[in-house]
């Protein structure tokens, strides 16, 4: 019964999978797969508070991507902190990282000091971000604390809701007048910009979902009056691909999300696959069109064209699975309308 709900739900029927791992949990209560893909399901099915408690269950799945956190302190439980200090930290991809921070003024506002530990990448892109007393990186040495909890985990600890993903928008910032002179640099007063990410890290399980192979992308830099830019920083070989012959890079020698954060302010548009600059976009306010498989993952819901997590993101998604040639013709026809209604 277990295999039959994981098939259904890679077949895109939640329901009926979200129906056949409750039988598996009736029969089995303690099966940690079971609750923890039941709490994808819910969350694709946009059931936050009941999905989140299932998601808790991911810790005790045998060859989860990420272990807990070895903080000798005890997991927080969402009681006020009043004045206790907290470590947060990272788990999962940089995306994940990126999206769930902003759940951080909403602990500060419960009374805590927080620590927040992240991955070497996201450390510029984070300076200032509200909320947090210090940033340290993973594997750094960890200053005393009171208790602490994985990002992943404060939506569940919060309550929260679609209503209410949490912080106001934007929460992360732009050097604007950098972005501005990074325009000019480019030779792009009056033209239009748009940035592609077309892979995310070859490292993630979903990737061959995902990412798209580079030469689809030919529909859209078809269009005219605009120019392309690469923010891609996987896959550097893909740039040598003639399909991108009048693509310009911005990638090289970006070496954090910082920078790519920059790259992006100077940009009119930004067109992406769903990986770590997705998010990076959206938790700026940048404009972002998302492009999605047909089996998307739980946080994008599994239909419509907006999303409560990023106000500033437009999704487009495969109508049928792996076919990237009709979403990518679809995506170049926005583009054009979107061309024409931009002044010259």
């Amino acid at each position: 019964r277990y295999n039959l709900a994981n098939t259904l739900r890679e077949a895109g029927a939640p329901e009926e999978a979200r129906n056949h791992y409750r039988q598996v949990l009736e029969l089995a209560p303690e099966h940690a797969a079971a609750h923890y893909n039941l709490g994808v399901v819910l969350l694709l099915l946009g059931e936050w508070r009941a999905g989140w408690r299932e998601y808790e269950w991911r810790w005790r799945v045998p060859g989860f991507t990420t272990h807990p956190h070895p903080s000798p302190t005890p997991l927080w439980d969402g009681a006020p902190l009043r004045g206790k200090t907290i470590l947060l930290h990272a788990e999962q991809g940089l995306g994940d990282t990126v999206q769930f921070v902003r759940y951080l003024p909403r602990v500060a506002a419960l009374g805590g000091r927080i620590l927040l530990e992240i991955p070497a990448a996201l450390k510029t892109l984070f300076h200032g971000l509200a909320g947090v007393e210090r940033v340290l990186l993973q594997g750094d040495p960890t200053p005393p604390h009171d208790c602490h909890a994985p990002l992943m985990s404060l939506p569940h600890l919060l309550a929260a809701t679609p209503e209410s993903p949490a912080a106001p928008m934007p929460y992360l910032g732009l050097d604007t007048t950098a972005a501005r002179a990074l325009r000019v640099s480019l030779g792009l007063e009056n033209r239009l910009a748009i940035g592609l990410t077309w892979a995310g890290s070859p490292k993630n399980a979903n990737d061959q979902t995902r990412s798209l192979p580079v030469g689809l992308l030919t529909p859209l830099l078809t269009v005219e009056g605009v120019d392309f830019f690469s923010l891609q920083q996987e896959r550097p070989g893909d740039l040598t691909d003639p399909a991108l012959r009048n693509v310009r890079d911005l990638s090289q020698g970006r070496t954090d999300f910082a920078a790519t954060a920059l790259a992006m302010g100077a940009m009119d548009l930004i067109i992406t696959v769903d990986s770590a600059p997705a998010h990076v976009a959206g938790a700026l306010g940048l404009p972002v069109w998302l492009l999605l498989p047909f089996l998307p993952e739980w946080r994008w819901g599994r239909s419509g064209a907006t999303t409560p997590w990023y106000p500033s993101m437009r999704l487009f998604r495969q109508r049928q699975p792996h076919d990237w040639t009709e979403l990518l013709t679809r995506v170049a026809a926005a583009l054009t309308g979107w061309r024409q209604q931009k002044p010259s």
